[in-house]
């Protein structure tokens, strides 16, 4: 980027309602995230994009709660990283990727990867916690409610 793009360059404009569909941009113009927004609450699909445009966390909201199917794609590892599934909120079953033997020319270093089993057991998920909720949802700066409040949105969020 030269001197001349840099003084001249376009402003991103994020789109911003407190009812409908609500997106924001990266630096270069390119979609980084999309979701509904219902009264001011997250409702809906949630979707992050990486630098390439593939959607690689998406999360479900049902009026500002988690609800339904989250999960989030490890494109180094060529996988879905955990998958999460709540309701009202509250965590009710937990899938996460694991390293398996053999070779896999499909991942970055070629290690080999599956899903492991579903986990329901309410006890171990308290224990264990929400990836999507503490790496993806409410991580400090890095967090979807940091970066989305960063951009100037406005909206609630309902916790438990």
């Amino acid at each position: 980027m030269g001197i001349f793009d840099w003084l001249f360059k376009k402003k991103i404009e994020h789109l911003i309602q407190e009812n409908g569909v609500c997106k924001t941009y990266s630096d270069d113009g390119k979609i980084s995230s999309r979701f509904n927004l219902s009264n001011g609450l997250l409702d809906g699909k949630y979707e992050s994009y990486d630098i390439y445009g593939e959607v690689y966390l998406t999360m479900n909201f049902k009026k500002g709660k988690l609800h339904g199917e989250c999960s989030n794609y490890s494109f180094s590892r060529n996988i879905m990283e955990y998958i999460e599934n709540f309701k009202d909120g509250v965590l009710i079953s937990r899938q996460q990727c694991r390293k398996i033997e053999g070779y896999n020319p499909n991942t970055l270093l070629g290690t080999n990867y599956e899903l492991g089993p579903v986990v329901v057991d309410e006890s171990i998920l308290k224990k264990r916690g929400s990836s999507i909720i503490d790496f993806d949802l409410e991580r400090e700066e890095y967090g979807v409610i940091d970066r989305l409040r960063e951009k100037g949105f406005k909206f609630k969020l309902l916790t438990n």
